[in-house]
């Protein structure tokens, strides 16, 4: 049983590990975008809410969608060596 666990698990690693992290890199972004509009659709738009509590927020998202990107460059990077 170990060896099929074995066999099954190296084999989705060696065939799918490059297609996930971009396919949950490029949802994460579209989530974030979706939520953004879904709101504003739902609330309307207020330039104090915005400017003091969404823009930073929205600034963090894209912070941390940045950082995981340069995480994920650099594991590529080591992994080819």
């Amino acid at each position: 049983m170990k060896k099929l666990i074995n066999l099954i698990g190296g084999f989705l690693h060696q065939h799918f590990e490059d297609f996930t992290k971009p396919l949950v890199l490029t949802l994460a972004f579209f989530g974030i975008l979706f939520a953004i509009v879904g709101h504003y659709g739902t609330i309307g738009f207020n330039l104090k809410w915005f400017l003091f509590f969404e823009l930073p927020l929205y600034l963090f998202c894209i912070w941390a969608l940045y950082g995981a990107y340069k995480l994920y460059k650099k594991a590529k990077k080591f992994n080819k060596h």
